[in-house]
């Protein structure tokens, strides 16, 4: 395992790896909008100019706009506040590749959005990246994969294929096996947690507790299994 502790939000502009910046930005962006706030954050190699937000603009708009702006410099969008944005807006957020993860309901609001088939990542404030080439293009492209989980201190050894998810760890865990709707399909325990697809699953994620704390993975899309 090659692990390294990712950390996106300590300020407004930085990441740290393993404590130290190693030149990714996490830009802020807050817009005051005809129709509610906007708040993102965009991940990127390299601080960017951003354009100027417009009070009279819908928040629909503003996000396509920023959102071709940052695709031309291959920056990314993080919705901060997934709670402040009302249902009838989730369809706009397929310009976005993350969400800010604070509490459980926010959780609840991703499952929705995966469940709608937005391949968007949950991210929290400390993401453990299994890269052995640490540099800033590395880390993006783990970020973009979701090849990372979140956690406050639980850790994991994690080998994911195209059917199946195998976590094991130094201490006993829970695993709830979360699919499409939000649904808990299994609760598995242990030191090795094993699980293999259905095909009828949707997506796959997992919520996992022990006695150092709390994780998530990242979801994996499942193929639908053809009936012979």
């Amino acid at each position: 395992m090659n692990d390294r502790l990712l950390r996106l939000f300590d300020n407004d502009e930085r990441c740290t790896l393993d404590g130290q910046d190693f030149g990714l930005s996490c830009q802020a962006v807050n817009w005051t909008c005809r129709d509610g706030e906007l708040n993102l954050r965009i991940v990127s190699l390299e601080t960017l100019e951003l354009p100027s937000s417009e009070a009279s603009e819908p928040r629909a708009a503003a996000l396509a706009r920023i959102a071709q702006h940052v695709r031309a410099h291959q920056a990314y969008l993080i919705i901060e506040q997934i709670s402040d944005i009302d249902e009838a807006f989730y369809t706009h957020l397929s310009a976005c590749r993350f969400v800010r993860i604070h509490n459980d309901s926010d959780r609840e609001i991703w499952d929705r959005l995966l469940s709608m088939g937005l391949p968007i990542y949950g991210l929290s404030e400390s993401i453990y990246c299994d890269v052995s080439n640490p540099l800033p293009a590395s880390l993006l492209s783990a970020l973009l994969f979701g090849a990372y989980y979140c956690s406050d201190g639980l850790l994991l050894s994690i080998d994911e294929g195209p059917q199946h998810c195998f976590i094991t760890s130094e201490e006993s865990l829970t695993a709830q096996v979360i699919i499409r709707g939000g649904m808990e399909a299994q609760q598995l325990n242990g030191t090795e947690i094993k699980w293999q697809d259905s095909g009828q699953e949707g997506y796959v994620r997992f919520e996992l507790r022990g006695e150092s704390g709390q994780a998530w993975t990242q979801p994996r899309f499942v193929s639908v299994v053809e009936a012979p």
